[in-house]
């Protein structure tokens, strides 16, 4: 082979030496060679599909039914005593020594006058100070929806106590109407543990 007959590195490539054939075609983005040698599959252009549905309660708004839960530890840390009176059937507010302000939902200093408050036992009888009627609700209470939620006045507290209302229609609760306390037998520590029904004979 003489010199004029020696290919050198400027040398074009012959056709169809991009795609391995004699066509003279590109290769395709999908068969573009791997650093690594090979071709790489196309990525898909469609998520796959489940078979499960979801549950829905309503269209318009859109309610439906989803899972969330989790575990996690914690503390009543300072408020301990009040979930302690509940397994006992006691309800427990907070007073301070200093100038006797009573609170139906305990505090740990007083707003009055900022001293730290002793811990005071309520009645467990008092009267609607006001009431709402909630229709939805977290996932705990959705099963009780509608319910009624209430502000209780207790004698001798300076402030109101919320929880539900058990046993009375909506259209039947009153500003006023003589309520009291009852508790879960099985106590579960928890602020719910305690409701309200209506304090006369028939309940």
């Amino acid at each position: 082979m003489t010199d004029k007959q020696k290919p050198t590195a400027e040398s074009p490539e012959p056709a169809g030496a991009a795609s391995g054939s004699g066509t003279g075609s590109p290769r395709s983005a999908a068969e573009a060679p791997k650093p690594g040698g090979g071709s790489q599959p196309a990525k898909p252009s469609k998520l796959a599909e489940t078979q499960d549905g979801t549950v829905l309660y309503n269209l318009d708004p859109i309610i439906l039914k989803d899972h969330w839960e989790v575990d996690y530890i914690h503390s009543y840390a300072q408020d301990s005593p009040f979930f302690a009176g509940l397994s006992q059937k006691k309800l427990l507010g907070s007073r301070c020594p200093a100038c006797g302000y009573v609170y139906a939902t305990p505090r740990g200093h007083c707003a009055q006058c900022g001293v730290a408050t002793e811990w005071h036992e309520l009645p467990q009888e008092g009267t609607v100070h006001t009431f709402t009627t909630c229709y939805f609700g977290g996932e705990a209470f959705l099963a009780e929806t509608p319910f009624t939620l209430v502000l209780v006045e207790f004698e001798g507290a300076d402030t109101l106590f919320l929880s539900r209302l058990v046993g009375v229609e909506d259209r039947e609760v009153s500003i006023g109407m003589p309520v009291r306390a009852r508790f879960l037998r099985n106590s579960k520590f928890k602020p719910t543990d305690v409701y309200f029904i209506r304090a006369d004979p028939a309940s």
